[in-house]
């Protein structure tokens, strides 16, 4: 609810758009105005008010937000945009665990190849975490690179520290390379 409207996100975002037009706007304003254009399917609207967002309260900026705006983006149809957004997040921020949270929104919004570029730098880190190895394998599998991922998995298992929660993926892989009686 803003501003006593509740139920009535029409007035809602006109109420938060001539506020933050007139005055100078605070960022919860910004944020707010995102999430309800957004949830009224405006998702260009909602990204150029993330921008103005994160324009105006740099300090405010933080991993939940970019990832808000990378979705925007995404489902904006710029998926160019997204990718270069989240690779400025992570080069000022690397972190292994959201590469993998991008990477994921990639996915999830059709953009396999994308998903894969974000993940890749980290991939030396997938072994040892249990979620980008769990995110990569599925992107390698959508981008058609099955034998990566079964490689990697391969050595997992072997070496006796695939994690259980990808036991279903593996034995798919092999299921898929005609592998049966290694399953």
């Amino acid at each position: 609810e803003s501003y006593g409207f509740a139920g009535d996100y029409e007035r809602q975002v006109q109420v938060l758009q001539d506020l933050v037009r007139r005055y100078p706007a605070a960022a919860r304003d910004l944020l707010q105005l995102a999430a309800l254009e957004a949830a009224q399917g405006r998702f260009k609207a909602a990204a150029a008010t993330l921008g103005r967002f994160e324009a105006e309260h740099s300090e405010a900026v933080n991993a939940e937000t970019v990832e808000f705006l990378v979705g925007l983006l995404l489902d904006s149809a710029e998926s160019e945009r997204a990718e270069r957004r989240a690779q400025a997040w992570l080069a000022r921020r690397p972190d292994a665990d959201m590469a993998a949270q991008f990477a994921s929104l990639f996915l999830l919004k059709g953009a396999p190849k994308r998903a894969l570029t974000i993940l890749e730098p980290f991939s030396l880190q997938a072994e040892g975490n249990e979620r980008v190895l769990r995110e990569l394998t599925q992107i390698e599998v959508e981008n058609q690179q099955q034998g990566r991922a079964l490689e990697r998995l391969d050595r997992l298992y072997g070496a006796k520290r695939m994690p259980a929660s990808l036991t279903s993926s593996y034995l798919d892989l092999l299921l898929s390379r005609g592998e049966a009686a290694r399953a």
